[in-house]
């Protein structure tokens, strides 16, 4: 290389030793912004269903319920993270099956459940590369809920004609504890430098049995169902 060109080389290597710094601090910084846990808050109709296990338990027809809650995610990677938080769950379902009832005698039964759960989720969340538009994403992992609160709009239909009770408290028929598989799909799109706004459809299907005791008609069957629910989330990040 001559005497007049080392300048010149100099200059360009000064130039792009910069350049290079300064695109590896920008991802360093885009990477420490991607990594922070994220908050936010969610809301979420629901249609809910809820399915016997013994022949004689029929699903009667669903219900339309709601649930809300707060949202933490902590990012382990830019494309996926811990997803977690708390849900109020108001969801149920409707079952019909024989029952007895004292002075009425053997009948069939029609109730409405409604159901209220706190829920702990645990969920792995992907997502797409954060481009600065819309970010999909999918989800899948675990909820454990404990039961708030139970009642139970109940048509009993017997020889003698048909009976009514109305939001009946059943809490002491329901276990405690509920678990289920959690599955969703969804967009998160931005509002601002640290706001977004998330919508998606999610499938809350429970794997742990709900009801308690033995059938009143036949004590050999047991009391046994599944309650599920598909919801439309709605929510904001921070």
């Amino acid at each position: 290389m001559n005497t007049s060109m080392k300048p010149i080389a100099l200059i360009l290597f000064i130039v792009s030793f910069t350049n290079l710094q300064q695109v590896q601090s920008q991802n360093t910084t885009n990477q420490t912004r991607e990594l922070k846990p994220v908050f936010g808050f969610r809301m979420a109709p629901n249609v809910g269903w809820i399915r016997g296990d013994e022949a004689s338990y029929e699903n009667d027809g669903a219900t339309v319920g709601f649930s809300w809650g707060f949202i933490a995610e902590f990012p382990a990677a830019e494309n996926y993270s811990f997803a977690t938080g708390f849900n109020i769950l108001f969801n149920g379902g409707k079952l019909k099956y024989p029952h007895q009832i004292q002075g009425l005698g053997d009948g069939s039964l029609a109730r409405k459940y409604n159901l209220k759960y706190l829920e702990l989720p645990m969920m792995l969340k992907l997502r797409t590369t954060d481009r600065g538009g819309p970010i999909f994403y999918g989800q899948i992992g675990l909820g454990l809920g404990v039961l708030l609160d139970a009642r139970g709009t109940d048509v009993f239909t017997y020889s003698g004609g048909t009976s009514e009770f109305d939001k009946e408290k059943i809490s002491e028929e329901i276990r405690l504890f509920r678990t289920a598989l959690l599955f969703g799909l969804g967009v998160e799109y931005p509002l601002g430098p640290s706001l977004k706004a998330i919508g998606g459809l999610a499938l809350n299907n429970g794997f742990s049995d709900i009801l308690k005791g033995s059938n009143l008609v036949d004590s050999s069957v047991s009391h046994k169902a599944f309650a599920n629910f598909i919801e439309l989330n709605i929510g904001l990040l921070f």
